[in-house]
Formats: C-alpha cells, sequence, structure tokens
C-alpha cells in the first residue's frame, strides 16, 4: 500500500488500519535504515516519529553513527559515492495490535557496498512500534520494546520464515501492501 502523499522523499498519510500500519512501518524503516547519513535518518524521524517522543531523531541519528564505526567508516562527514546500505523490509509479524497501536515485526534484507566494491548482506529483525497520531501512522519507537526478537531472525521468503510466523509484505491483512 502507498502513501497519501511525499515528504522529504518518503511516503506518508497511510490509512487508519492494519495494512495502513505495515505499509507505513515498512517504509520508514526502509528510509531510516537505508541511510549512512545521521542528519538524514533524523530528518525521517522528524517527519515519521510521533512527536511526543523528542529523542526519536536524535536516537536514531546516533545509531547511524554507530552502524557507520561498525561498518569501520569514518563517523561523521560524506563517504565515498559507491559506499551504500541499504535495508528493505520483507516480510512482517504483528503484536499488540490495538486500534490505534501496534508492534510491526519487520523482517529486513540489509546489503552494504563498502568503499572497494565489496558487499556483506545480513538479514535482521527490526520491531517499530506504531502510533497513530494526527491522522497519520507515526513510529514510537524503533528496536526498543523490552524484548529480543532476533530468534525470529529467519531468510525473508522460505518456508523457515514461514515456519516462524512471518508474513510477506504483499499479503497484508485486509489487501496488498
Amino acid at each position: 500500500m502507498r502513501g497519501a502523499r511525499v515528504a522529504d522523499g518518503i511516503e506518508v498519510g497511510y490509512p487508519h488500519t492494519i495494512v495502513g500500519a505495515v505499509s507505513a512501518a515498512s517504509e520508514y524503516l526502509d528510509a531510516a535504515a537505508s541511510t549512512l547519513d545521521p542528519d538524514y535518518a533524523a530528518s525521517v524521524m522528524r517527519i515519521a516519529g510521533d512527536p511526543g517522543n523528542t529523542a526519536l531523531p536524535s536516537s536514531l541519528a546516533t545509531s547511524i553513527v554507530k552502524l557507520r564505526s561498525d561498518l569501520q567508516l569514518r563517523s561523521d562527514g560524506p563517504l565515498a559515492p559507491q559506499v551504500t546500505f541499504q535495508t528493505t523490509a520483507q516480510m512482517y509479524q504483528l503484536r499488540n495490535v490495538a486500534a490505534d497501536d501496534a508492534l510491526v515485526l519487520l523482517l529486513t534484507d540489509s546489503t552494504f557496498i563498502n568503499a572497494h566494491g565489496g558487499t556483506a548482506q545480513t538479514t535482521g529483525v527490526f520491531p517499530v512500534q506504531m502510533r497513530w497520531v494526527a491522522g497519520d501512522w507515526k513510529v514510537g519507537a524503533i528496536g526498543r520494546t523490552g524484548q529480543d526478537y532476533a530468534v525470529l531472525a529467519a531468510t525473508p521468503d522460505t518456508q523457515a520464515a514461514v515456519k516462524q510466523g512471518w508474513l510477506a509484505l504483499i499479503a497484508a491483512p485486509g489487501g496488498t501492501s
């Protein structure tokens, strides 16, 4: 499902449905986790984050700085143009669903390309707390749920993933995402 409009390169304006929450979570995570620019990550959270969680933009920016360090990249400033980090949500699970709140677990593929053209791929599980705020789905928190969902990691789009309860994003309840 697509958002109704675009703000700073990300789709926003999702309907007040579970499909809308899952679609928004996927869009926002893909945008925030596919950058090595802490300022852009913070910008994404200023648009897509719950305004009640004022720490979210800076927290995400700090996470991107840590990611750069983990990838042995300089901590600030521009990177070589060929250096990229792309995260794509592939499958989802739901927890604690209510009318205006849902925890969306996203199973992702991430690809890192370094300055020498080398690549590395990882699979991850990202919990994204979604809240209905001011007529749109907003991120309440990413990753900090008090529970470790890493045990649910599986290769997306496999029988092993399906056996662990993962659903394809195109099969979101009530429609397609």
